[in-house]
C-alpha cells in the first residue's frame, strides 16, 4: 500500500478543496467546513507522496442513519484501492458510533 489514511483536519481544507475543484465538483469551503464541524472524527483523507489524493465524509444522525459524501479520488491516484479503503474507513467509523443504516451520496442521487 502506497498511501496512508488519516481524519482530515482544518489544515486539510485548501488541499482538499482544490481535489475538489480539481474534479470539478460543486461544494465550497464552506461545506468541509461545515462536515469538519459536524463529524471531524468521521472525515478522513488519503495521502500518497504527502499530498492529499482522496477524500471520504461522514455524518450521523444518532444512531439511525449515516451519510458518507465528498467521497473522491484523484484520477492519476485510482486503481491502488484508495477509494475501497476510505469507504472502508468511513464504514467502520459509523459502525463503531452504532449507526444502523447508511446511505451514500452518489453522482447520480445528487
Amino acid at each position: 500500500m502506497n498511501f496512508t489514511l488519516r481524519r482530515l483536519c482544518a489544515d486539510d481544507l485548501a488541499a482538499a478543496d482544490q481535489l475538489r475543484t480539481d474534479l470539478g465538483w460543486n461544494q465550497t469551503i464552506l461545506d468541509w467546513q461545515r462536515l469538519l464541524a459536524l463529524s471531524a472524527e468521521g472525515c478522513f483523507v488519503a495521502e500518497q507522496t504527502e499530498r492529499i489524493v482522496g477524500t471520504c465524509t461522514t455524518v450521523s444522525y444518532g444512531n439511525t442513519l449515516g451519510w458518507i459524501g465528498i467521497m473522491m479520488v484523484h484520477p492519476a491516484s485510482r486503481g491502488q484501492g484508495i477509494g475501497y479503503a476510505l469507504l472502508q474507513r468511513a464504514v467502520d467509523q459509523l459502525r463503531q458510533r452504532g449507526v444502523r443504516c447508511l446511505e451514500q451520496m452518489t453522482a447520480e442521487s445528487g
